[in-house]
């Protein structure tokens, strides 16, 4: 779990607030998440948003979506599949830029799936 915590720490400089590897499932394998975040709920409603954007994307004879952004006024989650067993979700405060946030995603996912 040591990785997920360098990860969390190098992304905390860019305006995360939180971090979750979580099983397709919705088990929460390793969370750094705001106080007061229900880990439970907060994993088996991220699973299911991913299963729902994976469904939508057959429909439309899409491949399988590569990452799902909310946007609020109150910050933003990203979630990207992170191999085929997990789901990592991020959470970003308000007004940060989620293009370096987006690059460095990127570039962890495929060193941990390759």
């Amino acid at each position: 779990m040591e990785e997920y915590e360098k990860m969390f720490r190098e992304l905390s400089g860019m305006g995360v607030s939180g971090v979750a590897l979580i099983g397709r499932d919705g088990m929460i394998q390793y969370s750094e998440l705001p106080v007061g975040v229900h880990e439970e709920t907060f994993g088996i409603m991220m699973a299911t948003i991913v299963g729902a954007a994976k469904t939508a994307n057959m429909e439309l004879s899409m491949g399988s979506p590569k990452k799902i952004v909310i946007d609020s006024p109150d910050g933003v989650i990203v979630t990207s599949a992170a191999g085929k067993k997990n789901i990592i979700t991020i959470v970003v405060g308000p007004g940060h830029a989620l293009e370096p946030i987006f690059e460095y995603l990127d570039d962890y996912l495929s060193s941990i799936t390759e």
